[in-house]
């Protein structure tokens, strides 16, 4: 005969076991949806049309692409490659040489030194040079190019039209404007420089 405790264990016990089996049922029920509730799965884009005859976003399952000739992927040929070097030079040049303040001591001249002909190198660093052009009145100038626009090209030689957005402030005083610029670049080896600027009013 079992004592009053031994039944009391077993009871628990069979209570335990029914509540973990139900649990353990409820699961495995809660991944297959059509075993619990007898609703058909779409695996496939079937007839699930609306009232107008279009098929609502979400329904069905688009058919895998089996076809790999009918993918077409761009590939960047060498021109396209060259053309984005042009403007991508043109943009860091106008964004870095145009940035800058009265305490900065021309680094947005040394800045484009790389990116500039001989020529054109010769012309922006005389000011540096002299140590003349520099405001003693607080200035910053921030300058972001919007938009950039190939408007000639050659193997050996660009122009690219820049817009950009030019944020001044001096003693304070925050002025935002907007700049045009025609630069001119030129094929040196296997790099693009500018070889000459040109605000256009």
């Amino acid at each position: 005969m079992l004592t009053l405790r031994s039944r009391i264990f077993i009871l628990i016990s069979i209570v335990v076991l029914i509540i973990l089996a139900i649990v353990i049922f409820l699961l495995v029920m809660a991944k297959k949806p059509s075993l619990i509730f007898g609703t058909k799965t779409p695996t496939t884009t079937e007839n699930y049309n609306t009232a107008d005859g279009n098929t609502p976003v979400g329904i069905g399952t688009p058919a895998a692409v089996t076809d790999f000739s009918q993918i077409k992927v761009k590939v960047q040929g060498t021109e396209d490659a060259e053309k984005n070097a042009a403007r991508q030079t043109a943009r860091i040049f106008i964004e870095r040489y145009n940035s800058f303040s009265n305490e900065s001591s021309w680094q947005n001249v040394r800045d484009v030194e790389n990116l500039a002909t001989t020529d054109l190198w010769k012309v922006i660093s005389k000011p540096m040079e002299k140590n003349s052009g520099l405001s003693t009145n607080s200035l910053v100038v921030v300058t972001g190019v919007a938009s950039l626009n190939l408007t000639e090209w050659s193997a050996s030689a660009a122009k690219v039209a820049v817009m950009a957005n030019r944020t001044e402030t001096r003693s304070g005083v925050e002025t935002k404007l907007v700049k045009n610029y025609n630069v001119v670049l030129v094929k040196t080896g296997d790099n693009w420089l500018v070889d000459d600027f040109k605000e256009v009013k």
